[in-house]
């Protein structure tokens, strides 16, 4: 699959409740769990499950921790550079959509 392609979010058959298999450089497992709450909240100072993070202050540089904690369970080496990279114009978009979804899923069940 070509990088920077994301195609429609799917649960991963290996995965747990809640996660999202989002195709970036290469299918990625993005897990919205505790440790990623807590990560998020250290970095931002903000609840990534309250309605203001997404809200009408939208920063792009907390989408960008959000995808990068998410995307950490998997592949703790991760880099937030790295998860930057996957920001592309062309695909934003579907991917901000993916994110809202996982943070829905972690809203209504109050923890993956």
């Amino acid at each position: 699959m070509p990088a920077n392609r994301l195609e429609m979010p799917q649960q991963a058959e290996d995965s747990r409740p809640g996660d999202i298999l989002l195709n970036l450089d290469r299918p990625r497992r993005f897990r919205l769990d505790l440790e990623a709450l807590q990560k998020i909240k250290g970095i931002t100072g903000q609840d990534a499950l309250s309605p203001e993070f997404f809200g009408g202050s939208f920063k792009l540089e907390n989408f960008i921790v959000f995808l990068w904690a998410g995307l950490r369970g998997e592949d703790p080496g991760l880099t937030m550079r790295q998860a930057a990279q996957f920001c592309r114009p062309a695909g934003i978009a579907a991917l901000l959509s993916a994110l809202r979804a996982a943070r829905a899923s972690g809203a209504s069940t109050g923890k993956n």
